[in-house]
């Protein structure tokens, strides 16, 4: 009897690989068209997609390669993110839906990787699963999505993911096969930091899941030569970002641990409690119950304990959750930052994930003697966090989606205010909304703007600022000068090719000289603000 199942039983096990090669993608295709669907259809583009489009569209002819070389330029060390920033532009033009819609199949796409590599490390289906839809479905980086231009960054972590599988799988192989297979793991790293440095530090530290997989001999070669690939091409960002772009020194990183430390522990207390704003006594009481948790686990389980095993990925998690950070410190991005900075946890998104669900996961073994109930238990909770974490996701997309909407206010009353205005002129638009709470960016730069005009007037020399709180205007000897809050740039330009122009009002005024200058902004920013 036991023989006449065994052929039946082989076909099953040969059928289930082919079934998860096509039920997980579909899934997470079908989760990120419920997530994003309406966003498609609502929003828009933002910061640098204005310029990015305004590059492409005026660029000379050959448009690709033009673009493509001036990206170059402003990137630095983002070869690969240079050469496929242009795209998209080239392929969907001018429409934000098609934009959108390539930004949602990149996140399916990134989180199937997250899904790939967790399998490739031992986790078990439905496990790999839930760590990859809270991923996708993670608010706190949703600019990834809700951003076009962002969401080409992905490419970065989706190779980082594609290099760790092929050299787990490769840690099997022998000979001139395994020879191959990491050769390609290692260029997966090179390609992930020359498009986006900030995979670096974990791809650095990819070599530590090697350990115990192979021998100790053949894992610290392996792992050498991954490290030489990658410090090449942070070494390669380094010499070519230094000239075009701030590099923090240690100094700047070192003084910036503690509130990214202290952000990222907020953050990982909201990410398991994702309902609301917890405050500080909510982030203490959450750390607080992950450490009880964790010294209950170590009390009461004895050694390969399923809760044990899962505080142990859990902690994996936490250190790549600090690998995540390592390229931003210095810099102006924070884990907690809101609108286009939540970009900084383009990878951390997929740590915090994971972390989530081990700690749920490991509670659910260590109050339920069933693995089998306990996994139910965890896959429960996991869903609940994912339900908060979708709501939050729908209440940035809406405001995403009214920040398109006053931009298109913003352009229709320049273009009635303003129907002609000087070849190269310098537009300085006051009353402009800098963005929708809580972060979603209107005009907010000295390129956005600059780009939906190039674009709209077909006028290359054309510079808009968008004028709000926080923004200089000085009326200089010769000029007009206006600078932006932080790197988000400056303009000048000197008299008669300068114009003023209230947005809500739809008053304008060209300024012809110092003396007119300072009536006018006089007038467009009344009381103390008339100072700056």
């Amino acid at each position: 009897m036991a023989a006449a199942h065994a052929p039946a039983s082989a076909a099953g096990e040969r059928a289930r690989p082919r079934l998860e090669a096509l039920a997980v993608p579909g899934l997470l295709a079908a989760a990120a068209a419920a997530a994003f669907g309406w966003y498609v259809l609502h929003g828009g583009f933002y910061s640098d997609d204005w310029g990015n489009a305004a590059g492409y569209r005026l660029a000379r002819s050959p448009r690709y390669p033009e673009a493509v070389r001036s990206l170059w330029h402003e990137l630095g060390g983002r070869p690969l993110l240079a050469a496929l920033l242009p795209l998209p532009h080239a392929a969907f033009g001018l429409h934000p839906g098609l934009h959108l819609a390539l930004a949602a199949a990149l996140a399916a796409c990134t989180s199937l990787g997250c899904y790939l590599a967790l399998r490739a490390l031992g986790l078990e289906r439905v496990d790999a699963t839930a760590i990859a839809l809270l991923g996708l479905l993670f608010p706190w980086a949703d600019a990834i999505e809700l951003w076009p231009t962002a969401s080409v960054n992905t490419v970065a972590v989706i190779l980082l993911f594609a290099g760790l599988g092929q050299a787990l799988r490769g840690l099997a192989l022998r000979g001139r096969a395994a020879v191959a297979v990491h050769a390609a793991a290692a260029l997966c790293y090179l390609l992930s930091v020359l498009t986006y440095e900030a995979t670096g530090a974990a791809a650095l530290l990819a070599g530590l899941l090697y350990l115990g997989r192979a021998p100790a001999r053949r894992a610290l070669a392996l792992w050498a030569a991954d490290a030489a690939a990658v410090c090449a091409g942070l070494g390669f960002a380094l010499v070519r970002t230094s000239p075009v772009r701030h590099v923090a020194s240690l100094h700047e990183r070192a003084a910036d641990v503690p509130r990214t430390a202290r952000e990222a522990l907020d953050l990982g207390a909201a990410s398991l409690v994702p309902a609301g704003d917890l405050g500080p006594g909510g982030t203490a009481a959450a750390l607080a119950a992950v450490a009880a948790l964790a010294g209950l686990v170590a009390w009461r389980t004895a050694p390969g304990h399923a809760a044990r095993r899962w505080l142990a990925v859990g902690a994996g998690c936490a250190v790549a959750v600090a690998a995540s950070y390592v390229a931003f410190l210095g810099s102006f991005l924070h884990p907690l930052d809101a609108g286009t900075g939540s970009r900084v946890n383009l990878l951390a998104r997929f740590a915090y994930a994971g972390l989530a669900y081990a700690v749920l996961a490991a509670a659910a073994r260590l109050a339920v003697p069933s693995e089998r109930a306990a996994r139910l238990v965890a896959l429960g909770l996991a869903g609940l966090v994912a339900a908060g974490y979708a709501v939050r996701l729908a209440r940035d997309e809406r405001a995403w989606a009214r920040a398109a909407e006053r931009q298109r206010e913003v352009l229709s009353s320049i273009d009635l205010g303003l129907p002609r205005l000087p070849p190269g002129a310098l537009l300085a638009a006051f009353g402009v909304p800098a963005s929708v709470p809580p972060g979603a960016p209107v005009f907010q730069a000295d390129w956005d703007l600059t780009g939906a005009l190039r674009i709209a007037r077909g006028d290359p020399a054309l510079r808009a600022v968008p004028v709000y709180e926080g923004v200089a205007v000085r009326c200089g000897a010769d000029g007009v000068a206006l600078r932006l809050r932080g790197s988000r740039g400056a303009a000048a330009a000197r008299y008669g090719g300068v114009v003023f122009f209230d947005v809500p009002t739809g008053r304008r005024t060209r300024i012809a000289g110092r003396r007119a200058c300072a009536r006018a902004l006089a007038a467009y920013l009344p009381g103390p603000s008339a100072a700056r």
